[in-house]
Order: C-alpha cells, then structure tokens, then sequence
C-alpha cells in the first residue's frame, strides 16, 4: 500500500511514542480499543499549572493510519493550552489520505483525545 509523505513521516519517525507516570501532578492517562480494527490507543498527558501541555505521548498497535494520526496530533498539541485547537477528524481524513474502510481508526484517535482533555480539567479542577 502506498502512504503519502505526511503519514510516512510521523509512521516511521515518530517523535512521541512513550508513557508518563499517570501519579506525578497534572498528569493522566486514557486508553480505549477497536477490537473490530485490532487497535488499542494509550495516551498519556502532562500539563503545567496554566493548562498548557508540556507532554503528550502515547503507546499503540494499529495500522499505520492509526500511529500517523497519534504522532500527528501530539505534534500539533504539544505544548499549546488546553483550550486551544480543537481536533477535526474529517481534516485529518483528507490530510492523510485515509481510505474509506481505515476511517474508524480517525475516530478513534479523536474519542480518545477529547476523552484526555475531559480527565485534564477535571484533574486540573480538583487540584484548585
């Protein structure tokens, strides 16, 4: 299968595989899984006091559509505030050129970043 150089690029040189230790401050953790797609998503998230991600990462199996898109977003959240860019699937369907039949896995990767950002302001919340 031939990809286009966005998902070749964040696929093969990924710069945000990893984890956080989901008990140090501010940070948290979310994982969900597409049995039917055979992908699990682990994303881990770290913030600093003023709700700016200083890291995002995350840990998953899945075809490459599902690791571009990951890498994609960290790269595009890392170190922005909370609030401040809001994740659209059909976009990055387009951007990475995405077949029709691997589009759940796009979903999948939004479900999973709003439901980080929910648990964010809800850990930042029960901090004040």
């Amino acid at each position: 299968m031939m990809y286009n150089e966005l998902v070749e690029d964040c696929f093969f040189f990924p710069k945000h595989v990893g984890v956080l230790d989901s008990s140090e401050p501010r940070t948290v953790y979310y994982s969900n899984a597409s049995f039917s797609k055979n992908a699990v998503i682990s994303l881990y998230m770290q913030c600093t006091g003023d709700k700016r991600i200083k890291v995002i990462c995350f840990k998953s199996n899945g075809n490459p559509y599902l690791i571009a898109a990951l890498e994609w977003l960290c790269r595009q959240v890392n170190g922005k505030k909370l609030a401040q860019w809001c994740f659209n699937g059909d976009e990055l369907i387009k951007l990475l050129d995405v077949p029709f039949n691997h589009a759940p896995v796009i979903w999948q990767v939004q479900d999973a970043y709003q439901e980080i950002l929910m648990l964010m302001n809800k850990k930042i919340e029960g901090e004040s």
